[in-house]
């Protein structure tokens, strides 16, 4: 697998130059991951941004599957800025491929040129999961409200 390739398709890295992509790769490092591994647990303090290079992870919060991220796409952005808890589990669905930038990196990477569309990226992939969590709150309230004989659909 071409990490080069693998980031210039990733939704957090979308828009970079060649010369950008350039740096982020020689900022960050490849993990690997089995099916099962936990790559990071709910509370604890996070300081890392992970892009799936290939495979998949679920992300959960108790016992509760929130989301999948597949390959191309980033978690841990939330925590990673500040040093904040990680707001839920992460594990390894599939042999994973990972790639890791820490806080030195993303304060480097933040420096740069890329900086804009970087942070640009950032808020697009936490409005569409905001947008993502509107609809599973309406949903829920909905069918709470149909068994609840309050919701006349």
């Amino acid at each position: 697998m071409d990490i080069q390739t693998a980031l210039k398709r990733s939704n957090i890295f979308r828009g970079f130059s060649a010369d950008d992509l350039a740096l982020v790769l020689s900022l960050g490092q490849p993990l690997s991951f089995n099916p099962g591994d936990v790559i990071l647990r709910e509370g604890d303090v996070g300081s890392y941004l992970y892009v799936v290079l290939e495979g998949s992870v679920s992300i959960h919060t108790g016992d509760k599957c929130l989301a999948r991220c597949r390959a191309y796409e980033a978690f841990g952005e939330m925590a990673a800025f500040g040093k904040r808890r990680r707001s839920a589990t992460v594990r390894a669905v599939t042999d994973l491929e990972l790639f890791l930038l820490d806080e030195a990196a993303l304060a480097r990477l933040l420096e740069g040129p890329g900086a804009v569309p970087f942070l640009m990226n950032v808020v697009q992939i936490l409005c569409e999961r905001l947008n993502a969590g509107n609809t599973w709150i309406a949903c829920s309230l909905d069918e709470q409200r149909r068994d609840d004989g309050r919701c006349p659909h």
